[in-house]
């Protein structure tokens, strides 16, 4: 955290009008770690500016515009403000898909981030259609050890949860937790987020058990990466909380 509060403080301090291009990735780089913490307020302007520039310049890539918007639309959708994170990741995912130079892995994160939005909005229906396009994509180019992967099945197993399909979501949600484990270890922002998920489907499920132990290793990771005062360690704790309450003494 201080050392991204340097690292803004830097921005601030620099005249951003000969290089916007270097101080957009700067502001996207920081903007996108304060985000991974947690850190709304502070990431919004940066992530915002980032936008800014990168549409004031009539020479802009679609590569690089479509990558700051997809970063602005995370930072909405964890912030809650769904409807502009909907229109963000719209806008994202058509320039990624027509631009020349946008590679693969940019495009499967664009339709992943807007099936999450769209989970979050309770529409539950397209959100399958484009995590499952995801994941079949690349199981047929059996190019299933990678971090899209991961996050694919992680997005259709918080769908399924949703749609009320447990058991494939418990399913999916366990292979995209090995994976994490394996690309990242089990401590990871990550593994915390698959973990998170799939302790709440245990817990719709009515495993309970599994549910409070997995819960309670998502609440030591948050402890971890955010603090005991985050909001999303509260979360956390909350949850833990309502599982502990339907456990029979």
């Amino acid at each position: 955290r201080e050392l991204l509060d340097i690292a803004t403080r830097q921005l601030r301090s620099v005249d951003s009008s000969e290089t916007p291009d270097v101080r957009a990735a700067l502001l996207e780089s920081v903007g996108t770690a304060y985000t991974g913490l947690g850190l709304y307020p502070e990431a919004s302007p940066l992530l915002a500016e980032a936008v800014a520039l990168r549409r004031s310049r009539a020479d802009a890539s679609p590569e690089t515009l479509g990558a700051a918007l997809l970063s602005n639309a995370q930072l909405l959708r964890s912030w809650g403000d769904l409807p502009d994170a909907e229109a963000l990741g719209r806008e994202a995912l058509a320039l990624l898909d027509t631009a020349p130079n946008a590679r693969t892995e940019e495009r499967y994160r664009a339709r992943l981030g807007l099936a999450e939005t769209l989970r979050h909005a309770g529409r539950f229906d397209e959100a399958a259609l484009l995590a499952t396009g995801v994941v079949e994509a690349l199981e047929q180019l059996r190019d299933t050890g990678g971090e899209d992967y991961a996050r694919a099945l992680y997005a259709l197993g918080r769908i399924r949860a949703a749609q009320g399909e447990l058991d494939t979501a418990i399913g999916l949600l366990e292979r995209a937790l090995a994976r994490q484990r394996a690309l990242h270890g089990d401590s990871s922002v990550w593994s915390r987020e698959v973990k998170n998920g799939l302790g709440d489907a245990l817990a719709i499920h009515g495993q309970l058990g599994r549910a409070e132990a997995t819960m309670r290793e998502v609440l030591s990771t948050s402890q971890l990466i955010f603090g005991d005062d985050h909001h999303e360690t509260g979360i956390v704790m909350s949850n833990l909380a309502n599982v502990l309450s339907d456990v029979p003494e």
